[in-house]
């Protein structure tokens, strides 16, 4: 109930106890007239004076009580409608990923889930494709920490990018899920920006940052690094 409700509730209430008031006097005043003859005449005229002001101030709190009635009635309808709204564009979008992920059965999880989320992105369904990647990112964090992590510590070059030959290109499509880990967080960073919410894509872009041997391929023939391209875009958004 907004303030204005309340102020409307507390002026009904204070029109309402004056009409009692009123007619307690009123009543009062009667039973005095009954009593007092020689002055019947003037307490009936002030008798008539408080009646009417008892009816007017019973009229307007009866307005007040309605109006902050139904002023409350259609906040509530506003707020109910607007929760079905919000949920249902939520379901649909959530339908719209599990069909893309279905239609790929077959594949690893981890290249469904990418792939369904690379195909949201370029037909600019960027909230579908940030659900997407959103499972992606969930399932399959732990692994490609795991996986950087090793790198590192084992001081591993890192992979080429670019047109590479047959064995480099076996190689990094050997770290399916870290490759697919890493695309996933940079799709979810760009579709953040398409939509207008930075603070979302600076963040995971420097998360993407951070695994750097992750490769992403690119359907003309080569190989480039989310890592890499992540950090020139931090550099711009700064």
């Amino acid at each position: 109930m907004s303030t204005s409700d309340v102020m409307s509730l507390i002026a009904a209430w204070v029109v309402a106890l004056s009409a009692v008031i009123a007619v307690i006097v009123n009543v009062r005043d009667y039973m005095q007239r009954r009593h007092d003859r020689p002055a019947r005449k003037t307490r009936r005229t002030r008798s008539m004076a408080l009646w009417v002001l008892s009816a007017v101030l019973l009229v307007i709190a009866i307005a007040l009580f309605v109006n902050a009635y139904r002023t409350g009635t259609n906040n509530s309808a506003a707020q109910i409608a607007v929760a079905p709204s919000d949920t249902l564009r939520r379901a649909l979008v959530i339908r719209e990923a599990d069909s893309l992920v279905s239609i790929r059965q077959g594949q690893p999880f981890n290249m469904q889930l990418t792939s369904a989320a690379w195909d949201a992105y370029n037909h600019r369904r960027y909230e579908v494709a940030i659900c997407i990647a959103d499972r992606c990112i969930e399932e399959f964090k732990a692994s490609a920490d795991k996986e950087q992590s090793q790198l590192e510590v084992a001081a591993n070059p890192l992979p080429p990018v670019g047109k590479v030959s047959d064995t480099e290109r076996q190689a990094i499509i050997a770290r399916g899920v870290l490759n697919d880990f890493a695309t996933c967080l940079w799709i979810r960073a760009r579709s953040a920006q398409y939509l207008g919410r930075p603070d979302q894509a600076v963040q995971d872009f420097q998360a993407t940052s951070r695994y750097t041997y992750a490769r992403t391929w690119d359907p003309n023939g080569w190989f480039w690094s989310p890592s890499k391209d992540a950090l020139e875009r931090l550099s711009v958004m700064k």
